[in-house]
């Protein structure tokens, strides 16, 4: 933001030039990758709802079949979402809106995050490399990609493995955001109520 003499005193009352300090830009984009991390979240917790909500409901199986045409196509499409989603929050090299980028800004500038134990958060996330290294490669081979030679075959990945990996990234996100913005807290459900069971519930009939 470039400051013009003149142009808005008022606002100059309010906050000082030094405003615009590096200091300022770097929470100011800190804040920001905050933000977009949360919306990833959002996404993977909706697309992983989603899922269990179809194909762990034995319930659901009559109408699944019944709509296959939609509902076939939407699992699909909701499994890819869910693991290209989950890459992205995870991704240690890239310019995603990553949890190790936002990790890696909290060590160097202490002061978005006063208090948070990095190498404690590191460990928590090092649990489950097993279960990222298959999420990762079925990602890599069949849903951001198709590899006709796959050198590792797609090993099997369980709901409970996934829930368990989402809830500790939630959890690591809110002690990051409650450091970064005293008292802060984020729900990762975009809705209180199960749409999933009322469209089915709905289709029933």
């Amino acid at each position: 933001m470039t400051y013009t003499p003149g142009l808005n005193l008022g606002y100059l009352l309010t906050e000082s030039i030094m405003s615009y300090s590096i200091e300022k830009d770097y929470k100011t984009h800190f804040s920001s990758l905050l933000e977009d991390l949360k919306q990833q979240l959002l996404s993977a917790q909706s697309s992983l709802d989603i899922l269990k909500g179809l194909v762990t409901d034995l319930g659901v199986v009559d109408v699944l079949n019944k709509y296959r045409g939609f509902f076939t196509p939407t699992i699909y499409a909701h499994r890819d979402l869910l693991f290209i989603k989950l890459c992205n929050v995870m991704d240690k090299k890239g310019r995603a809106p990553g949890l190790y980028r936002i990790l890696k800004m909290v060590d160097e500038h202490k002061d978005v995050g006063a208090g948070v134990d990095i190498p404690a958060l590191c460990s928590r996330l090092e649990k489950h490399e097993d279960i990222l290294r298959r999420i990762k490669n079925f990602r890599d081979t069949r849903a951001a990609h198709w590899d006709t030679e796959v050198a590792e075959s797609i090993k099997e990945i369980r709901f409970d493995e996934i829930s368990s990996l989402l809830k500790e990234i939630e959890a690591i996100f809110n002690e990051i955001h409650r450091a970064h913005i005293k008292g802060a807290t984020s729900s990762f459900k975009d809705f209180d109520h199960d749409d999933v069971a009322h469209l089915i519930e709905k289709l029933k009939k």
